[in-house]
């Protein structure tokens, strides 16, 4: 009895050193917890997130005045479409945006013929450096502009019947920017970009423009030549402020200023207010300034007071 007593402790106490202290259970196995955050471990997977901005706005211009000399009267009859849409992935310390911006104006002019007011087309791409609540960011981006329909003049020929000549199209020209620098943000509406190092690329995919418009240059790009190539620095802007819910104020800038002296800077500062009327209708008064040495007059300004539609989401 004494033997068997003695041999059941020593039994018990090797087990207890091995770590079962029942030889009735089985091994004890060592168990990985698991959560649903994954708190536990070390390395978490980053998160992308996406996001999604839509702004559609439709509205008819009964009143504008334009600051150049072959200006169409002041009164003239509009179809405004300014088409957005946005599209974000953000991780940790990084955003790319992607963006297709659209504007049409069709205008209707007594007593003369309807015309395309504006017609921009611009897609761009933007990647920013950073974490997302800090103020100042590195940015980088390039962009695509040209309009999207066909443009003519009319002339008289030869035997004095009148003739409808090309004088723009699809990439003709063409614009392709592209820019690197800072971006300072103040929060989600106002933003201020700096583009240290820029360029700008101009090309016309259709060279029978050149006869059509009895010159050797268009936008910069001379006769013969397959693109014109300008560096230098650029400046962005978008600035919203709204005192009510009534009343909305925008403000965009953009400017590129390029090193070579014989090349022309360009400016385009847009602002608008903007009152709602009701859930979806708004009326607007819009102003507009350019700068563009590549054209005459090189300084042009327009307002026009629109109502419309406005759809976001």
């Amino acid at each position: 009895m004494l033997r068997s007593s003695t041999a059941l402790c020593l039994w018990l106490a090797f087990l207890n050193v091995c770590g079962q202290s029942d030889p009735c259970k089985p091994p004890v196995r060592p168990v990985i917890s698991k959560s649903c955050n994954q708190d536990t471990i070390k390395d978490k997977p980053k998160k992308i997130h996406f996001k999604r901005e839509s702004h559609r706005d439709f509205q008819f211009n009964g009143l504008s005045f334009k600051s150049f000399s072959d200006s169409p009267q002041p009164i003239s009859f509009q179809i405004n479409s300014v088409l957005k849409e946005r599209f974000y992935l953000r991780k940790k310390h990084h955003e790319l945006a992607f963006e297709v911006f659209d504007e049409s104006s069709f205008s209707l002019i007594v007593d003369s013929l309807a015309q395309w007011e504006r017609d921009a087309l611009r897609i761009s791409l933007e990647s920013k450096t950073g974490k997302t609540d800090a103020q100042i960011q590195l940015s980088g981006g390039t962009s695509l502009e040209s309009n999207k329909f066909n443009k003519y003049k009319s002339s008289l020929d030869s035997s004095g019947q009148i003739q409808k000549l090309k004088e723009s199209a699809f990439l003709a020209p063409g614009i392709l920017r592209l820019q690197s620098g800072v971006s300072l943000r103040i929060n989600d509406q106002n933003e201020l970009e700096l583009g240290l190092a820029a360029a700008k690329i101009t090309w016309i995919r259709l060279k029978s423009l050149y006869d059509n418009l009895n010159t050797e240059e268009i936008q910069g790009v001379k006769r013969g030549l397959p693109f014109l190539f300008e560096g230098g620095i650029s400046m962005k802007s978008n600035f919203t402020s709204s005192p009510n819910k009534k009343f909305i104020w925008e403000q965009t800038c953009r400017i590129f200023y390029p090193i070579q002296r014989e090349r022309t800077t360009e400016m385009e500062m847009l602002n608008k207010l903007s009152v709602d009327l009701n859930d979806g209708l708004k009326t607007s008064l819009v102003s507009r300034y350019s700068y563009n040495e590549n054209r005459w007059p090189p300084s042009r300004w327009d307002t026009e007071l629109r109502i419309g539609f406005e759809f976001k989401n």
